[in-house]
């Protein structure tokens, strides 16, 4: 039994139990603050690839009642779900320390985002400007100097990584695809990548370095997770009552390059885990659907054109200064033109015509509209509107030009809310002219002259050698009986455009020639009539002596002439 001193004793460690439980759990309690912050307020969907220079995106949450408390390390679960996957996925975040914080990661996924390190998956690129051949099946040869293809990188193999090369899918499709493997082993270039399970795999089209990332699994990393997510959504992270959200708004131009618009993501159809291909969504697209093609893809100013391949050539279109222009464009989803997410429009190029070499843009956007980069302030005024009809979305865009453009390419680019993307190259479609300068020359009447010598008077006094183009083009008169002319003179690109067009106004061609300055030479004269008579004349030949002296007295006149001793004139009194 125990005595009273024993009673006292475990009465005593009883009321120290209680009162640490009230000192631990009841006072925290009453004061605890949970927040949930991210690293960043927005983020690109492409945060987090392997190679691609920015970190993988983090969030941190935090919780009073663990502070100081024993065993460090504690563990929860938070819930991060997309406005596109409002289900989510769930995380489990160890304590650092007993700090009552806990860190936890996540990449964007357009698609599952999660593959086993023995799955394969197939992989493609839309690139209209690979299909060589509209008449066979184009291949990509991917490499260090391809412009076109894929390369893959994963955390494992984040050196050289591995390019797949890639076949179309028929045809004049301009959509070509491979399949790819994960391997624990080594990569195998063209087929495998090497992943371990908690990768992050990174897939990235060569043509503009836009991404898709994966993780693979098992992974042993619970505090990692990949998010279906999209352009603009907004992704929270949820605990215990609390969020944290970052949107996805940021990134480069469309399709690649500089400027402000966010790209949705890469061109790649639907990344599929397992050996079969299948649910692709074949990306928007004017009039070159094989599914669904149709008629009047393109109308300018009132003229439709169809669009049957996948890049095509139609006739060029003169725009005037300050007159408004509209193009419109009837542009196919297959799943319905709700779909669609955003369209663009480049031209300007600077350097061959690429999305990435263009320096003006006007850019469609669902969810903010129209937005327009024209740094050289060729347009006045733009402006886009859109209307959904089944499964086509017709848009107009509509400008006012203010300033002078040389022939232009158009590429359109479109893509849906799947991030599957499609591009519509016109080539040469458009040239800006202004009707009141004196170097357009507007309706050249066969019989006149006047205005193509004022043209050369204008390229000579800005200090341009006059071109071959006119150099070859001593009169309009058999020449051109039915055709107007409009030159267009662009200093600041230094070339000259002969511009073609019927009496109905319709273009029948371009020729364009770069303008060169004028070098100072010095005066070089003539003497080619010092040329001696080579053949061996015959005294018997009275008649070709007479013929000879003759030649060589035209030569002596022509010398005379020259130093001002004699005028031609009067050698043809003398020899009629």
């Amino acid at each position: 039994m125990l005595g009273l001193e024993g009673v006292y004793r475990i009465l005593g460690v009883a009321m120290a139990a209680v009162l640490f439980g009230v000192l631990v759990f009841s006072i925290p309690s009453a004061y605890a603050v949970t927040t949930v912050t991210w690293d960043s307020a927005s983020h690109s969907i492409f945060d987090g690839g392997i190679n691609t220079f920015t970190a993988i995106p983090q969030f941190t949450v935090t919780d009073s009642r663990f502070v100081g408390v024993l065993p460090a390390g504690q563990q929860i679960n938070v819930l991060v779900n997309s406005t596109s996957d409002p289900t989510g996925i769930t995380l489990t975040l160890t304590e650092s320390g007993t700090t009552g914080s806990f860190t936890g990661h996540v990449i964007f996924s357009n698609g599952t985002g999660l593959f086993s390190t023995s799955s394969s998956q197939t992989i493609g690129v839309n690139q209209p400007a690979a299909n060589v051949n509209p008449n066979a099946v184009d291949t990509i040869i991917s490499g260090p100097v391809s412009f076109y293809g894929i390369q893959v990188f994963s955390t494992t193999d984040s050196v050289t990584g591995t390019f797949m090369n890639l076949t179309e899918t028929g045809k004049n499709t301009g959509i070509f695809e491979n399949t790819l493997h994960f391997t624990t082993g080594p990569s195998v270039n063209g087929s495998s990548i090497s992943v371990n399970g908690g990768d992050i795999v990174t897939i990235t089209d060569i043509s503009n370095q836009d991404v898709t990332n994966e993780i693979a699994t098992p992974n042993p990393n619970a505090a990692l997770g990949a998010v279906p997510s999209q352009y603009l959504d907004k992704v929270d992270v949820v605990y215990n009552g609390v969020k944290g959200q970052t949107i996805l708004n940021s990134g480069g131009i469309p399709g690649g390059g500089g400027g402000g618009l966010i790209r949705p993501g890469t061109v790649l159809l639907g990344v599929l885990g397992g050996s079969l291909f299948t649910g692709v969504f074949h990306p928007p697209s004017i009039g070159n659907d094989y599914l669904y093609p149709y008629d009047n893809g393109i109308t300018i100013n009132g003229k439709s054109f169809d669009i049957e391949n996948y890049s095509t050539t139609i006739p060029q279109q003169v725009l005037k200064i300050g007159t408004s222009a509209n193009f419109g464009f009837k542009i196919l989803d297959e799943r319905g033109a709700y779909t669609i997410s955003d369209v663009v429009m480049y031209f300007h190029f600077k350097g061959d015509p690429s999305a990435a070499n263009a320096d003006t843009w006007i850019s469609w956007d669902k969810y903010r509209g129209t937005i327009t980069h024209d740094p050289n302030k060729i347009f006045s005024s733009t402006s886009v509107n859109t209307t959904l009809n089944g499964k086509f979305m017709h848009a107009n865009f509509m400008m006012i030009p203010q300033k002078t453009m040389p022939d232009s390419s158009l590429i359109m680019r479109m893509w849906d809310e799947k991030l599957a993307m499609g591009d519509v190259p016109i080539w040469g479609a458009i040239v800006i002219v202004d009707p009141n300068s004196p170097v357009y020359v507007k309706k050249i009447p066969t019989d006149q002259y006047g205005d193509y010598v004022t043209l050369e008077n204008l390229l000579q006094r800005d200090g341009y050698d006059v071109p071959l183009l006119l150099n070859k083009m001593h009169t309009m008169h058999d020449i051109y009986t039915s055709i107007d002319i409009n030159w267009v003179y662009d200093k600041g690109v230094d070339k000259l455009s002969m511009v073609e067009s019927d009496k109905s106004g319709n273009l029948l061609g371009t020729l364009v020639c770069n303008l060169t300055k004028a070098q100072m030479q010095p005066t070089v004269t003539d003497h080619n009539y010092f040329l001696f008579t080579t053949t061996q004349l015959n005294r018997q030949d009275v008649s070709g002596e007479e013929e000879a002296k003759l030649v060589e007295a035209q030569k002596a006149v022509k010398l005379a002439e020259e130093m001002g001793l004699v005028r031609q004139s009067n050698f043809d009194k003398l020899y009629p």
